[in-house]
Parts: C-alpha cells; sequence; structure tokens
C-alpha cells in the first residue's frame, strides 16, 4: 500500500513538473512575441519619423528656391546670416559722395540721381572690390561690393576705368560720367538699402 501511494506521488510530481515546463515554455513564447511585436514596432515607428522628417526637410529646402509659389514657407536660418539692415547701415555711414561736388535727389526708394555739378569722376563711396561691371545701351554700370552683403551700384557711366575684381579704396575713381550725371543705389542683400535717403542734396540715414 505503502509502495502503491509513493509511486502515486512520483507521478504526481511528475505532471506538476510537466506542467510548470509547459507553462514556462508558454510564457517564454509570450514573451518572445511581446518582445518582437515592441521591436517592430519600435523599427516602423523609426521608418515613420524618418519618412516624416524627410517630408519636412523637402518641404524646407523647396522653400530656397526662387519660385514665387514657394514664397513664405519656412526656411532654415543659420546665425552667421542674421544681420539687420541697422547693422549694415552702421557699417556705411562712412560713405562718401560719388562725385567730388555733387547734388542728390531720390527719383525711386532707395535709388537717387546725383548731379556732379560739372564733376565728371565717379569715385567708389566705400572700400570694396569692384564686381560687376555691365554695358546696356552705351552706358555702363559699375557695382562695388563691400561685404556684410552690400553693394553700390553706380549707373550711367560713360567710361570706366577698373575691372572685375579690383579693389577700391573710398573716393578711388571708377570712371567717368560725360553728362556729370549719375544713378545710384545701395544694395543690402540684393535688395534696396532701407533707410538711405537724402537731406540737403546729400545722401544721408534715417
Amino acid at each position: 500500500m505503502r509502495v502503491y501511494e509513493n509511486i502515486k506521488l512520483v507521478e504526481s510530481k511528475k505532471q506538476v513538473a510537466k506542467s510548470t515546463e509547459i507553462i514556462s515554455q508558454k510564457k517564454l513564447r509570450k514573451l518572445s512575441f511581446i518582445f518582437v511585436c515592441i521591436l517592430s514596432f519600435g523599427v516602423l515607428g523609426f521608418s515613420l519619423s524618418s519618412l516624416s522628417l524627410s517630408r519636412e526637410v523637402k518641404t524646407i529646402t523647396a522653400s530656397w528656391s526662387p519660385n514665387i509659389a514657394d514664397l513664405g514657407k519656412l526656411k532654415f536660418v543659420y546665425q552667421d546670416d542674421i544681420e539687420t539692415e541697422k547693422e549694415a547701415l552702421s557699417s556705411v555711414e562712412g560713405m562718401s559722395m560719388p562725385f567730388e561736388n555733387s547734388f542728390a535727389e531720390e527719383v525711386s526708394q532707395g535709388v537717387f540721381l546725383i548731379n556732379g555739378l560739372g564733376g565728371v569722376i565717379v569715385k567708389s563711396c566705400l572700400d570694396g572690390k569692384v564686381s560687376k561691371i555691365v554695358e546696356d545701351e552705351g552706358t555702363k554700370t559699375i557695382s562695388v561690393s563691400h561685404g556684410k552683403n552690400l553693394v553700390s551700384v553706380y549707373e550711367l557711366l560713360d567710361t570706366v576705368g577698373v575691372k572685375v575684381g579690383d579693389g577700391v579704396k573710398k573716393n578711388t575713381p571708377l570712371g567717368v560720367s560725360n553728362s556729370s550725371i549719375l544713378r545710384f543705389k545701395m544694395l543690402y542683400k540684393g535688395k534696396v538699402l532701407a533707410g538711405l535717403t537724402v537731406k540737403d542734396g546729400e545722401l544721408t540715414f534715417m
């Protein structure tokens, strides 16, 4: 009788151990499945976020195009590009007039007609480098770059005495206007510099 009970006890323990092993295997499979799901969702989420970021970057970089349809889109702005027109104005406060003696009048916003009062020698208003020379309908236009995105433009010249790439100092002769008339403008980042105006016939800043 005791032997029978011992055999039954052993078989019962075996069944418990087997059940425990089966449960452990099921738990292990469940945990493995959960881990795979988490990993898959994580990779998928990263891919989707990367795709979303890629689309955002494409949208942003598309705004670098000069097309009118792209105006108003978000653009990246780097610290080196953050420079106000006031800072640009402060760098040209010491500019001189293009003629030795002259009288200026504003013909449109930021564009000036300067009368040399008989003088014909056109001079650079600031230190810089000749960046462009263009001839159109018998007259010539000289552009001088002054750094900090500033460019002075001298139009209606008859003769040019410099070439592209030449470095010039303030009051360096650039050319000749036989009519003693010059159209002048100062550009900042390719646009007419705001704040430059005329007072008593001379260029000044508001």
